[in-house]
């Protein structure tokens, strides 16, 4: 059966903007929750701020602190260590602030994406009328099951989407665990060896070069797990009530090269590779479980092809 006019490709197309509004409009509801998130870390990372540029300033002034701790001899040493403390608290304040602004523009550009796509519920209900009206006039296939079958493959290309979306952010999250493995490896062979020998100025630079490497990296594989927490949401999965590391480790704690921070960074780092790790198991677990969806998807997919097409050849 064929005819120039026939409305049912508008109604396929219907369904389309049906499903793919639906997606937004979770996507949207999870990105706002991120955003609230992040507004609230940056409240807190300001708070701490705070806190820290103050014990750094009653160090400085001329006060009983500063004149106790001259007497003792150690106004250098507590110094230096509540201004690194201050540092490392503008540093955390610095990524609190970067991933609220990453995530309002996420929610802004979904937001423009939903509204560019109207209202779809009426233009689905208008192409349906039709598409009925037409399949009967013409002694077609039943007007219902083509309705259907349109509305399953509009939601399977939709759910097939999401799943490679998630899938594709899997794989990232593992690339950027094992990144963060290999850099958190090579800080704890210098941190170990820090510990029990008295470095120079070249071993405290590697350390720090691979401290600093270490937290970039933990950062990219935080984004990573964020994302890839989102995406699992819009499948309706949740991999874990955290999948996110929180990033307790960075150049800062490089300041102090006594014995008690040397073993503290030492801890830092096995604590961290303990995490990732964990994170490395859990997420290749997720990825394996995508990749059978993403296929079971597929074939679903190419079955409601194959039927919407013997039904469009009348």
């Amino acid at each position: 059966m064929s005819n120039a006019d026939d409305p049912r490709a508008v109604l396929a197309d219907a369904e389309r903007s049906v499903a793919e509004a639906a997606r937004l409009e979770r996507l949207l509801d999870a990105q706002r929750e991120v955003a609230a998130a992040a507004a609230a870390a940056v409240t807190a990372a300001r708070t701490a701020l705070g806190i820290e540029a103050r014990d750094v300033e009653r160090l400085e002034r001329v006060s009983f602190t500063r004149a106790w701790a001259a007497l003792r001899g150690d106004t250098d040493d507590r110094l230096a260590r509540e201004r690194a403390e201050e540092q490392a608290a503008r540093f955390r304040l610095g990524v609190a602030a970067d991933r609220l602004e990453e995530a309002l523009q996420a929610a802004r550009a979904t937001e423009q994406r939903r509204a560019e796509l109207g209202d779809v519920a009426a233009r689905r209900a208008d192409a349906q009328r039709v598409v009925q009206e037409w399949v009967l006039r013409h002694d077609g296939a039943d007007a219902a099951t083509l309705t259907q079958l349109l509305r399953q493959l509009a939601l399977l290309e939709s759910e097939g989407r999401e799943v490679r979306e998630a899938w594709q952010a899997a794989t990232a999250a593992i690339q950027a665990l094992e990144g963060a493995a290999g850099l958190l490896s090579q800080a704890g062979g210098l941190a170990t060896y820090d510990t029990f020998f008295d470095t120079g100025i070249l071993t405290d630079l590697a350390k720090r070069d691979r401290m600093e490497k270490a937290s970039a990296q933990l950062q990219r594989a935080d984004r990573a797990l964020r994302t890839l927490t989102v995406e699992l949401g819009h499948i309706g999965q949740r991999a874990t009530s955290d999948l996110q590391l929180s990033v307790e480790l960075d150049a800062f704690d490089l300041w102090f090269d006594d014995i008690f921070s040397s073993w503290a960074v030492r801890d830092q780092i096995k604590s961290a590779q303990a995490r990732v790790d964990e994170a490395l198991d859990l997420v290749s677990g997720i990825e394996s479980r995508l990749a059978v969806q993403s296929h079971e998807t597929e074939l679903a997919l190419a079955r409601d092809l194959a039927r919407r097409d013997e039904i469009l050849r009348g």
